[in-house]
């Protein structure tokens, strides 16, 4: 049996590897029903579905994202995880990419099935062009 930081860290690598590929199918399991998402600028994403709207109008972007973890914590049933995020998103139109990159933070709550997402602070900014 994996120890729980080795779980967060494969739950990570599947988000990351899921979202590069477009499959949401395969990152909505990973949601507490009352996950929410804070990005700086706009107002909170609460909840499955407000996130797999917000996935859908990214579907005509091709994304690549690196990514380095750099904590992980863990207290009984909950977890914190930091990552460094560089992503780079291509439009369908040819244009030239728009990079992102900066931290993110997220708490993980346990369940008997499983380690869930509960709330994301993503602190990306955009790169400016060289």
């Amino acid at each position: 049996m994996l120890d729980d930081q080795t779980l967060i860290r494969q739950l990570v690598t599947t988000w990351i590897e899921a979202t590069e590929a477009g499959d949401i199918n395969k990152i909505l399991p990973l949601l507490d029903d009352e996950v929410i998402f804070l990005v700086a600028g706009q107002a909170p994403m609460r909840g499955k579905q407000a996130f797999a709207a917000a996935s859908a109008g990214l579907s005509q972007f091709k994304l690549k994202i690196a990514f380095e973890i750099q904590e992980i914590r863990l207290n009984g049933k909950w977890a914190t995880c930091w990552n460094q995020l560089r992503v780079q998103i291509q439009p369908p139109n040819g244009q030239a990419p728009i990079v992102r990159a900066g931290d993110s933070f997220s708490l993980w709550q346990k369940h008997a099935h499983g380690w869930l997402l509960l709330r994301d602070a993503n602190m990306l900014q955009t790169l400016k062009e060289d």
